[in-house]
């Protein structure tokens, strides 16, 4: 007599909030992944994406670090943050790898149901110097000559610029519901309709 094994995967459904979740490629950034309220129950809407990165103090391996600052401090108190954001964590004494991001990306992409034409990259202090290498792939000339460069391509960014609040300037811009209001206003055009002939 032959005994059959029968393996069931159940998923769970979703859960609306922030929570941590295991890298998704080996190697890769365990992260926190924040769903709007009300994701978990609404099978139509496409969200936006955020992507945020810490900075150097918040590596290692406890993912509470990851919400001491920025968006996931935000979304952690605020249930009507309206993006679903997902913010890696690097390990200790590490760099960011654009590589993993890209996969945790692509992943988070594929997994979730995501607006394509609302994704958004932030991050602070080393993840901010990361943001800009992934966004550009080349190292920033400073801040107002990116500014003048994308304005130049006929992009709209918006430059804050908080004196005299040195390094930590980011408690302010993340602090700031303009901010988020004017990350939700950018979307990608829609690419151009090929006429059938």
């Amino acid at each position: 007599m032959m005994a059959a094994l029968l393996a069931v995967a159940i998923v769970a459904a979703p859960v609306d909030g922030q929570h941590p979740q295991p890298p998704v490629a080996p190697g890769g950034y365990a992260y926190q992944r924040y769903l709007p309220k009300g994701y978990g129950t609404d099978a139509k809407t496409r969200w936006p994406l955020m992507i945020f990165l810490h900075g150097s103090g918040e590596r290692g391996s406890d993912l509470d670090r990851v919400k001491v600052h920025g968006p996931p401090k935000i979304a952690d108190r605020n249930p009507a943050f309206p993006f679903v954001l997902v913010s890696p964590q690097l390990p200790a004494d590490q760099g960011w790898d654009l590589a993993k991001l890209s996969t945790l990306l692509d992943h988070s992409i594929a997994t979730l149901r995501i607006d394509p034409a609302r994704i958004y990259l932030t991050g602070l202090s080393l993840g901010g110097h990361a943001t800009w290498r992934w966004a550009a792939a080349v190292p920033p000339e400073g801040s107002f000559a990116m500014v003048r460069a994308i304005r130049g391509c006929g992009g709209q960014p918006r430059l804050t610029i908080y004196p005299d609040l040195g390094h930590n300037s980011w408690d302010p811009a993340y602090d700031d519901a303009k901010f988020y209001a004017w990350l939700l206003a950018q979307r990608r055009p829609a690419p151009p309709i090929k006429d059938k002939k």
